[in-house]
């Protein structure tokens, strides 16, 4: 028996610090993934059986500065006229997000089928908000500014709207004492929006269509596959998994956000019977989207199509990532059986390659609750 937990732990191990690439520069549909980790603690807490398990889920991510690589660029690296040799070059930007949050306020909604099947549902409501700096007077008409060209030196906009809606259904097998492997697979429906519009510089008065990292949705099926494993042992439990985001395909608006792919793990200890404090550690690579909005571009003086902010540049998207979370869950019990609990967690990307320019995360905070009856 000794042996068998030895060999969950190297396991556990592995899959925490294997080795993978990762990612950064965000749509907030990143925001919206299945809580693995709850749906595990269901299956690996659980005494007595209970038919629904409801949450409400909280998150805030923050993007401040920018980064090539792993290079940290001032904004005035990254602001400035247009590309006068190649339209499609990652150099300067006459318009330039500062900071940029990201909000999602989640319902999840999971039926126990039987004691190791189980349906979820996630409704996702996105919220954001973009600072930016601009060059005035870059576009051709820079007399059509509203109220005058110092109106855009600084601007900001923002969204909002119901985002992209996931369903899923999660078989656990037990292997033995209080080890579970449990596989998952999720589909998520383009319901958020891809059409989002906003007054910008591009076109005043007129609300043009917003960049990549302010729209809601996908707009695309995405298949989200996982594999998770967990184990228990007296009050320390220990688990990892392996998960991705799928595009099927490309959008109305002709292209496709880039496949997620992670690894990652976490360690809990249950302090007392009321505290859970616990680490978890991601590793996630994102590619860049596929395609081009064509509609996100505007023209130099000289008529040619250029990109007007980082943030309209699909290959600017994506990259790698270490994060680091830690936090606590608060239980209420009745009895052995889990009743009531809060989460608190901070993420903190701990290392980030990014294809750059391209804004840089600061951290995220996630607050949860959840109900089993």
């Amino acid at each position: 028996m000794v042996h068998l937990r030895f060999k969950s732990i190297l396991l556990a191990a592995a899959l925490l610090f294997g080795s993978v690439e990762l990612h950064a520069q965000k749509p907030p549909t990143d925001l919206t993934d299945l809580d693995i980790e709850e749906i595990l603690s269901l299956h690996i807490n659980r005494v007595d059986f209970e038919r629904w398990h409801v949450g409400y889920r909280f998150m805030y991510a923050s993007f401040d500065g920018y980064r090539s690589g792993t290079e940290d660029l001032e904004i005035s690296e990254v602001l400035g006229p247009p590309s006068v040799v190649n339209p499609e070059d990652n150099g300067t930007y006459p318009i330039t997000p500062t900071e940029i949050s990201q909000q999602a306020h989640l319902i999840e909604i999971v039926y126990n089928v039987m004691q190791n099947i189980s349906m979820s549902l996630q409704l996702p409501y996105i919220r954001q908000s973009s600072d930016h700096v601009s060059i005035p007077g870059i576009y051709e008409n820079p007399t059509k500014l509203v109220g005058g060209e110092e109106y855009f030196r600084d601007f900001n906009i923002t969204s909002s709207g119901l985002g992209d809606i996931s369903v899923s259904g999660s078989y656990a097998h037990r292997l033995g004492g209080d080890a579970r492997i449990l596989a998952s697979m999720g589909v998520n429906l383009p319901t958020g929006s891809i059409d989002k519009k906003g007054l910008t510089p591009r076109d005043p008065p007129n609300d043009t269509l917003l960049p990549f990292t302010m729209q809601i949705g996908s707009g695309t099926v995405d298949l989200v596959p996982t594999v998770a494993y967990s184990a228990r042992r007296d009050a320390l439990r220990w688990s990892a998994y392996t998960s991705s985001v799928l595009r099927m395909g490309k959008n109305s608006r002709d292209y496709a956000l880039g496949n997620r792919f992670a690894l990652g793990g976490s360690i809990s200890y249950r302090a007392t019977q009321w505290v859970e404090p616990f680490m978890r550690v991601a590793y996630r690579t994102t590619g860049k989207i596929d395609g081009v909005d064509e509609d996100l571009k505007v023209p130099r003086p000289d008529g040619v199509l250029v990109f007007p902010a980082p943030v309209t540049n699909p290959d600017l998207f994506g990259g790698k990532e270490i994060e680091l979370r830690l936090g606590s869950k608060v239980r209420v019990n009745k009895g052995l059986q889990e009743r009531f609990a809060l989460n608190f967690e901070y993420g903190l990307p701990v290392y980030q390659s990014l294809n750059g320019p391209q804004p840089k995360e600061l951290g995220r905070i996630g607050l949860s609750a959840t109900a089993n009856f």
